[in-house]
């Protein structure tokens, strides 16, 4: 384990553009127990978090070589395995703020708003990306949707991709009263916070930053999957466009037939909710609001 983990020269070639002391003195077990206990941050990030996929994607890497003759290169590795670990971190172990949410059922947007969910589908292996919309209004009627395959570096720009799609489109529909929602609470929150950044995203990022300001009577949020199954759907469907990528369609009322069955149960659930009084609108405790600028809020 030492030496896959450690000292092969692939290891150490990961490591050391990672900048992370191999201390090759001291024994393997007591070495992985220090860095799995390192308390401290890079990039907001946990190093031990950090440390811990790097590790793993050595492994795999190893056995991607020995089994298929697959080669991962350094930097992709360490990409990869930072990236994991942020996503983790974030959808994990990010502080709550307020109440955990009471369900995770589509909630619908206050009256004569609109409510538009966005989801992304990532294929790591190709690179492809399939982004969605979808705009109902606070009876859960479809207003209309979007799809289009793409291509993008992970699937946090993806996700971030979405937003900005969506965010254009809303502009383009003058739909002034709007709730927009994403299940990545890691794209939602780097949007809102407003941190300088400089990565490959950076561009998108600053443009929603834009749109937001602009759109005044646009609130971003997160919410669970459980209330994104219908963009869910409506993103993997659109692998198979044969209008190939970046082509941005438009869905039309009624939402297409293989997300039917989605779109009558998030209908029946609302029906449900109304009728048991637990319905509240779209701004409650369920869910995680905020304004540009502004904290997570309630």
């Amino acid at each position: 384990m030492d030496h896959i983990l450690r000292v092969c020269p692939r290891a150490r070639e990961v490591w050391s553009l990672s900048k992370v002391d191999i201390q090759p003195a001291i024994p393997f077990k007591a070495w992985f127990k220090n860095k799995i206990s390192d308390q401290s941050s890079k990039s907001h990030t946990p190093c031990n978090a950090i440390f811990i996929f790097t590790a793993w994607n050595i492994w795999l890497r190893r056995n991607a070589w020995v089994f298929s003759k697959t080669n991962v290169t350094s930097d992709v590795l360490i990409k990869k395995s930072t990236w994991a670990a942020t996503e983790w971190f974030f959808t994990q172990n990010q502080p709550k703020v307020g109440k955990a949410p009471k369900t995770t059922t589509w909630k619908p947007p206050p009256l004569n708003h609109h409510k538009v969910n966005t989801d992304a589908s990532f294929y790591a292996n190709t690179k492809q990306a399939t982004l969605s919309g979808v705009c109902r209004d606070h009876n859960a009627e479809w207003v209309e949707g979007f799809k289009m395959s793409t291509a993008t570096n992970n699937a946090m720009e993806a996700e971030i991709y979405a937003i900005l799609l969506a965010l254009n489109w809303i502009k383009r529909k003058n739909w002034k009263e709007t709730i927009l929602s994403s299940d990545c609470l890691r794209a939602v929150l780097t949007i809102l916070q407003d941190k300088v950044l400089n990565d490959i995203s950076s561009e998108m990022i600053t443009s929603c930053r834009e749109l937001l300001q602009d759109l005044r009577g646009v609130k971003l949020v997160f919410e669970g999957r459980g209330s994104n199954k219908l963009a869910d759907s409506v993103a993997k469907q659109a692998k198979g466009l044969s209008d190939g990528f970046n082509i941005f369609c438009t869905l039309s009322s009624p939402p297409p037939l293989m997300c039917n069955e989605i779109f009558l149960a998030d209908k029946q659930n609302l029906i449900t909710s109304i009728s048991e009084g637990a319905s509240e609108g779209a701004l409650d405790e369920g869910h995680f609001v905020s304004e540009l600028h502004g904290d997570v809020v309630l």
